[in-house]
């Protein structure tokens, strides 16, 4: 394989404080009351016009949720998410 060929799973892996910083205040104001009680953000995904959407992990059933930028939390988003 090609030495140049730029491979992302070697880049440092992004601070949880990163990501935090690009949901707006209403994602994390949901974010904290999760938090409370075990969730954890996982990443954010900026969708078409840079609107965030903040990834979820609840602990309780082994599943991702999303917040929306509204701040409302949907458990069964229509996302499809890699393994």
């Amino acid at each position: 394989m090609d030495q140049d060929w730029f491979d992302r799973r070697r880049v440092r892996p992004v601070l949880l404080a990163d990501w935090k910083r690009k949901i707006n205040a209403d994602q994390a104001d949901t974010l904290r009351s999760l938090e409370l009680v075990g969730w954890s953000l996982k990443f954010v995904r900026t969708e078409g016009e840079g609107t965030p959407l903040a990834a979820v992990y609840n602990p309780d059933n082994d599943s991702l949720a999303v917040i929306e930028p509204d701040g409302r939390l949907v458990e069964k988003p229509k996302l499809r998410f890699r393994d």
